[in-house]
């Protein structure tokens, strides 16, 4: 049983950080990665010189390393939220006892 009866202004404050800037940021950047990556796979099957051929394998190569580093940062930034018991976009509506 878990006596619950408000959530402190700090939690909800970095709550509604998290939720309303870093998630959309995180978001935008996965896309723009994925996008990237796309980018960089069609220039690589459509032209013909070898240096327009190893610019898109940088592209691709970058993409990956983008994408990784995001999903290190969701992973980091979800662990430390699971250990200070926050639960990111779920605010409490009443005051009570939440078993």
């Amino acid at each position: 049983m878990v006596l619950f009866l408000y959530m402190s202004p700090l939690v909800q404050f970095v709550n509604n950080i998290i939720y309303y800037i870093i998630d959309p940021i995180i978001a935008l950047i996965f896309a723009l990665s994925f996008l990237f990556f796309v980018y960089g796979a069609v220039r690589y099957f459509t032209v013909d010189s070898e240096a327009a051929r190893t610019q898109a394998r940088w592209h691709i190569i970058h993409s990956l390393f983008a994408f990784l580093i995001m999903l290190g940062v969701t992973t980091v930034l979800a662990f430390l939220l699971s250990l200070l018991g926050i639960t990111v976009g779920e605010l409490p509506t009443e005051v009570g006892l939440y078993f």
